[in-house]
């Protein structure tokens, strides 16, 4: 199951897919839900409902065509990045 996000959207914002973007990101659900100590299922239900906060940023510069992706739920956070495809990119991302 896959999740798509908004990239590029606003700091703080939820990710209800009603923000404006300029690119749209799919983002497997299973590389996010267990670090927020969820199922798949469970993960999309809240997303559905803005229960979960999402940060997303656009790369530029040498950065450029990457996304970050910061999930948070209670007081749990999940951070990954990926390429414009969703495909996850290795490495820890601060």
């Amino acid at each position: 199951m896959q999740a798509t996000l908004p990239g590029g959207v606003p700091p703080g914002a939820p990710c209800d897919g009603t923000a404006a973007s300029t690119a749209h990101v799919p983002v497997d659900a299973a590389a996010i839900a267990p670090g927020l100590g969820l199922t798949v299922e469970r993960f999309r239900e809240l997303m559905e409902h803005g229960r979960i906060s999402t940060l997303s940023e656009k790369g530029t510069g040498e950065d450029e065509g990457t996304f970050r992706f910061t999930f948070y739920y209670r007081s749990e956070r999940v951070r990954l990045l990926t390429d414009a495809a969703g495909n996850l990119l290795p490495g820890p991302t601060p």
